[in-house]
């Protein structure tokens, strides 16, 4: 019966186990211990793939870092700009001027809300800052608009991230996981081949392989969205 087949889903830690103990349990054995090697070249792959893993994956939480970084600096640009004009209404919450940018939310809510939905709110406000008759609440439309820019720019990079990390699960572990079913298939299949000649069980090439069911560690979830 031939070893069971490494699942997409399945973690490199999971097919590094895998790995390590057909090697093993080949070196053990002199009569197919020269496949060992073959699992051993395997694991200096997997290795290297892994190191891409982490790197894929440090984008993702060094982008996270940014988007919040962002969005802190966002949340006390909108809180300013409501303070300064909320004193320039007098308080008065019914005042155009005032429902032109808190029609919705009051401030603490805008900033409340998560960094894609804030920018979605707030990314005209700098230009109409700009206009109004008081340079106290003018001169928020700068830290605003620079507020804006910098969460632009912390979604463009998670969004890269993430897409590096899509491009890394569809590419570089695929391929590692098909190299190694082809692998596990081929060694069975020599290991099969010395039954006959070693007047051996013919179940004997299934124990070079761990037995049971795959099982699945969930991988790291993205980093929530901001």
């Amino acid at each position: 019966m031939a070893p069971r087949l490494v699942d997409y889903r399945d973690s490199l830690d999971f097919i590094w186990e895998e790995a390590v103990y057909t090697e093993a349990r080949l070196a053990s054995d002199a009569r197919a211990q020269h496949l060992a090697a073959r699992f051993a070249d395997f694991l200096s792959t997997l290795d290297a793939v892994r190191t891409g893993q982490y790197a894929a994956w440090r984008a993702e939480v060094v982008a996270q870092a940014a988007v919040d970084a962002a969005d802190d600096t966002l949340d006390d640009a909108v809180l300013g700009a409501g303070k300064a004009l909320d004193a320039a209404v007098d308080g008065d919450h019914d005042d155009p001027r005032w429902t032109r940018y808190f029609s919705q939310a009051t401030p603490k809510k805008v900033a409340s809300m998560g960094l894609d939905a804030e920018l979605k709110v707030v990314r005209t406000w700098p230009d109409s800052l700009k206009t109004e008759s008081e340079k106290s609440v003018r001169a928020h439309a700068a830290p605003l608009a620079e507020a804006v820019a910098q969460g632009n720019a912390a979604v463009t990079q998670r969004e890269a991230a993430q897409a590096r990390r899509r491009d890394f699960m569809a590419r570089d572990k695929a391929r590692l996981i098909d190299a190694f079913n082809d692998l596990r298939v081929d060694v069975h299949a020599d290991l099969s081949k010395m039954i006959v000649g070693h007047k051996l069980d013919r179940a004997w090439p299934d124990r070079f392989f761990r037995h049971g069911t795959n099982t699945k560690p969930a991988a790291p979830a993205p980093p929530p969205g901001g």
